[in-house]
């Protein structure tokens, strides 16, 4: 293949590079400039992270379009029961069924109705990386877990069962 004709992938790719640059969740807490929108509850008003610190908190972005996201939610769903009390989860929904489309509070309802989730416990923020993306928070705030990617109910368990007793 010549290099004339590999110019447009090359251009396209180079694109898509630059323009996944600008998003990033690696501080959740800490809004950069990479990171687009606030975080807002069905009722369209800005919510904060740390409105939910005070208990260990499992945060689950996904959205509409990753079919992995919804597995996962219901996954967490079933395991929310065992850890009542001492454990929350908190979905945090980050695309609509349009790749690159920002959540709208219609939206964050709609992931609640479909998996029967608390409201308070579904929040929506725009971003673009890894779905689906998991932290686990300590309390005070302290990410103890990080990871992607859809996983397993027993993978889920041993984490937990390794931060909170």
């Amino acid at each position: 293949m010549k290099i004339r004709q590999l110019l447009p992938v090359i251009v396209f790719l180079t694109a898509v590079f630059m323009a996944a640059s600008h998003f990033s969740i690696d501080t959740p807490l800490t809004p950069q400039a990479k990171t687009y929108g606030q975080f807002i509850n069905i009722y369209d008003e800005p919510v904060e992270l740390s409105d939910y610190f005070g208990r260990y908190l499992w945060v689950d972005y996904a959205a509409e379009w990753c079919s992995y996201c919804n597995e996962q939610t219901q996954t967490l769903k079933h395991i929310a029961n065992s850890y009542s009390g001492k454990l929350d989860f908190l979905t945090i929904v980050t695309g609509t069924d349009k790749v690159m489309k920002a959540p709208t509070v219609e939206t964050i309802r709609a992931w609640t109705d479909k998996h029967n989730l608390a409201p308070r416990m579904v929040i929506g923020r725009f971003y673009t990386d890894r779905l689906p993306y998991n932290l686990l928070y300590t309390p005070e705030g302290t990410v103890v877990y990080r990871g992607s990617g859809l996983m397993q109910e027993s993978q889920i368990r041993q984490i937990l069962s390794q931060h909170i007793k």
